[in-house]
């Protein structure tokens, strides 16, 4: 599959991601064994990607899909759960840091 690509390049044309992870998701609900209508998965895509554009950790020019990151504050705020939660365990837990 072609989703590798993306992440590695930072860009994919939008036709080609909405169609990949339509696919993606009809896939996994043919094996659940429920029933979809494509068209709404495809549109329930584009509605993620208008979140992830208004979040700013994509961008989209023309046809394009191109990722941005996530931001500076959301990647420090992980890195300070994980030094909270290793303190916490130290502290509460016995467990060393």
């Amino acid at each position: 599959m072609q989703m590798e690509a993306c992440s590695t390049q930072c860009l994919a044309s939008n036709n080609f991601f909405v169609s990949d992870i339509a696919w993606l998701a009809c896939r996994v609900l043919l094996k659940m064994g429920q029933q979809f209508d494509q068209k709404n998965i495809r549109r329930r895509v584009y509605d993620a990607l208008n979140v992830l554009m208004a979040m700013n950790i994509i961008s989209k020019e023309k046809k394009e899909i191109r990722w941005i990151g996530l931001p500076t504050n959301t990647a420090q705020e992980c890195q300070g759960l994980e030094v909270h939660t290793q303190l916490f365990n130290a502290c509460h837990c016995g467990v060393s840091a």
